[in-house]
This record gives structure tokens, C-alpha cells and sequence, in this order.
């Protein structure tokens, strides 16, 4: 779905018309320049539940910065980890990580 067009964003309130659940994951704001924010969507469907997904929260000092899993590893102060024990569960979790990202698609 191509949300710079408006043809994506006429399929996407169409289909919110019905939908039972929306989860979105951009960045704070997004959605509503997109005039697809939840206050634009429960209008059409009072009973749609509108859930945001994103790395940081809509609040916050981290707010506006885009989630990664390193982003994640970087601000946990696991990529400065010193312990070999802890450093191989790292690599493990960054290889999990990965494949689960390339068995999504």
C-alpha cells in the first residue's frame, strides 16, 4: 500500500470502515498527516481499536527517533558489554534477530 498516494490512503479508510484492529508503527505523527490518525478512523468506526507500535513511545525524548534492534542493544548498554558469557548471548540475540527478520520477508 503506497501511503503517498491518495488512492493508498482511500484503501486504507476503506478498509478501517470494517476492520476490527489497526496497528500502526511510524513515528508520531504520521498517521495523522496521512488523515489517518485515530481520531480521523473512530469517526467512520467507533469500534475500531487503534494500536501504535513504535520503538519509543509517542512521548518522551526518543519520541521522534526511528527503533532498531540496535538502537535497542546500543541504549540497554549491551554493546559494551565486556563479559565473554554476555557477549555471546548478544550474538545469539542479534542472529535470532536476524532471522527472524529475513523469515518475515
Amino acid at each position: 500500500m503506497d501511503l503517498k498516494k491518495p488512492e493508498g490512503i482511500a484503501v486504507i479508510k476503506r478498509l478501517a470502515k470494517s476492520a476490527d484492529v489497526i496497528v500502526e508503527p511510524f513515528r508520531p505523527g504520521v498517521m495523522e498527516r496521512l488523515g489517518l490518525g485515530p481520531d480521523e478512523l473512530l469517526k467512520e468506526n467507533p469500534r475500531l481499536i487503534y494500536a501504535r507500535l513504535t520503538g519509543f513511545g509517542q512521548t518522551g525524548p526518543y519520541a521522534n527517533m526511528a527503533g532498531h534492534d540496535i538502537d535497542y542493544i546500543a541504549i540497554s548498554g549491551m554493546l559494551g558489554v565486556r563479559c565473554f558469557v554476555c557477549f555471546l548471548c548478544f550474538c545469539f540475540c542479534l542472529l535470532g534477530s536476524r532471522a527472524g527478520h529475513r523469515s518475515r520477508g
